[in-house]
């Protein structure tokens, strides 16, 4: 039960009502990053392709997505578009 099972934590960003934080992160193929609203406002998280998103997140929800494949997977929050940033995965 004790045993490494190679499980690991989620890379975290967070949102604010200013932006994300870190605006972008690299990782490897097959981690979960998780983003958690810490704004007073609703805001998402939504790939530049339309491919993938959050939909709304009400203050204090969290997303979490898992990214499989090598890339760059820009987003940006459809509340505010000015909001962007990439998840470099390597």
């Amino acid at each position: 039960i004790n045993n490494d099972k190679g499980l690991q934590t989620p890379v975290v960003i967070t949102i604010s009502d200013t932006g994300y934080s870190p605006s972008s992160v690299t990782i490897g193929p097959g981690r979960v990053v998780k983003f958690t609203n810490n704004g007073i406002i609703n805001h998402t998280v939504t790939g530049d392709d339309l491919a993938w998103g959050s939909g709304t997140m009400n203050a204090g929800k969290s997303f979490s997505r898992k990214f499989t494949k090598t890339g760059t997977f820009s987003f940006f929050d459809t509340y505010n578009s000015q909001l962007t940033g990439a998840i470099f995965v390597q």
